[in-house]
């Protein structure tokens, strides 16, 4: 992927999710040089889209404001959305684990207090492209006031049983965070239609 955003949101954007990624083997060249699959455009107006304007003429461009949104689009391409996005919420007493997998790609997995995420999943749920979703939330220590709070954001989800999730051998990425590797876990063993291993 050939990345020619360098607004801040972007790039901070990038930063946050680059690791992730290029542990499941996407590449970022950040210069037109070689081979690229795709390219995530500059906002219109600055100079990176004055400097790189022919370029931009391709067909596998892609452009969106929202920088979250144009990676995506560009892990998809060339299809122009996911076909599922699968979310699992790992609960605990204050902090909570969430992973999200596009298709067989993980775009997310990381913790933190729980209060934030009915919110932080209403925005990855809104801004990643996909046809289907789900949600499995698992049934650890207040997992009813999350359960609230997704049901307050409109999201449903299916609750399961999260015993054994924190030391899954199995998972397809190496995660430091026990809580981001237990939510992984759930999506690939408890979702409804999981992707079995």
């Amino acid at each position: 992927m050939l990345w020619l955003r360098a607004d801040p949101e972007a790039m901070a954007e990038l930063r946050r999710r680059s690791g992730l990624l290029m542990a499941q083997g996407i590449q970022f060249m950040f210069e037109p040089r070689g081979f690229w699959d795709v390219i995530v455009a500059p906002l219109a107006d600055t100079p990176e889209y004055m400097a790189y304007r022919n370029l931009l003429k391709a067909s596998n461009v892609i452009y969106d404001p929202d920088p979250l949104r144009a990676l995506t689009l560009a892990i998809a391409y060339p299809a122009p959305t996911f076909r599922r996005l699968s979310v699992g919420v790992d609960v605990g007493p204050s902090r909570c684990g969430m992973a999200a997998m596009a298709d067989w790609v993980t775009i997310e997995a990381s913790s933190g207090p729980c209060k934030q995420v009915p919110r932080a999943l209403r925005s990855l749920i809104d801004r990643v492209p996909h046809v289907f979703t789900s949600v499995v939330l698992g049934d650890g220590p207040g997992w009813q006031q999350v359960a609230q709070g997704l049901l307050n954001e409109g999201i449903r989800f299916t609750l399961a049983d999260e015993r054994g999730t924190s030391s899954d051998p199995l998972l397809p990425l190496r995660l430091r965070d026990r809580d981001a590797k237990a939510a992984l876990s759930l999506i690939l063993t408890r979702a409804p239609g999981a992707f079995k291993l």
